[in-house]
């Protein structure tokens, strides 16, 4: 499974300009952070940024004697930044993101912003649709502040091996809902590709052959900027 996720930011300089300020900043075996750079083109930077964590870890053996090790682990996250929108794409990127945009942001010179995104996924499944019709189905979605009474709310997942957007129409009868996560289904050569779309402008992507549907994503994602 692959995992991506998608966020907008905007440079107060060229591509150029900013790889070299990457560059500028290796990572290196001595340094707590830094950045890998895969390459610089005019309209896109591709590269890594690279956490050093340090972990004191306490060990008691069977006497009660306590030996303390140090044990180092790496960070990485792994991006795309173009010029295009939405101009930053994360793989397989860890849970906390902070020190990543902190980073960007202070080589931006304090000008560049990293925002998240928010999307309507029920757009961007019909909009991804047009680039992989072939078997393409709803198979699955999740809808949350569906109203059931006065000051009553509810969370509702639906499954099926049939698209399941009619049943959404007719469970929500046009009732306010937030749609959380979406699962969609298509054939992608002689297999089926399996896509779960995510509000946060996240994916998660399970296929054989995977090195078309990010680029199909993003397209389709940028399709339905409001």
């Amino acid at each position: 499974m692959k995992r991506l996720r998608w966020l907008e930011a905007e440079l107060p300089f060229s591509i150029r300009t900013f790889g070299n300020k990457l560059k500028g900043c290796p990572f290196r075996s001595d340094l707590s952070d830094g950045f890998l750079i895969d390459r610089v083109r005019d309209t896109y930077i591709e590269a890594r940024y690279i956490e050093k964590l340090a972990f004191a870890e306490a060990v008691t053996d069977p006497f009660g004697e306590e030996s303390v090790y140090e044990r180092v682990d790496y960070r990485q996250t792994a991006f795309t930044l173009t010029t295009d929108y939405p101009h930053l794409e994360l793989t397989d990127a860890p849970r906390g993101l902070q020190s990543f945009t902190a980073r960007l942001s202070e080589l931006g010179n304090f000008s560049l912003t990293v925002s998240p995104i928010e999307v309507n996924v029920l757009r961007w499944a019909e909009s991804l649709s047009e680039l992989f019709p072939d078997r393409f189905v709803v198979a699955a979605v999740q809808a949350s502040g569906l109203i059931v009474d006065e000051n009553v709310t509810a969370r509702v997942i639906l499954t099926g091996t049939v698209d399941v957007r009619h049943s959404l129409n007719r469970f929500t009868r046009g009732k306010q809902s937030e749609l959380d996560r979406l699962q969609v289904r298509f054939a992608l050569g002689r297999e089926d590709a399996r896509v779960l779309l995510l509000s946060d402008g996240g994916a998660r992507v399970e296929a054989d052959t995977e090195q078309e549907i990010p680029s199909a994503l993003r397209r389709s994602l940028a399709s339905i900027r409001s």
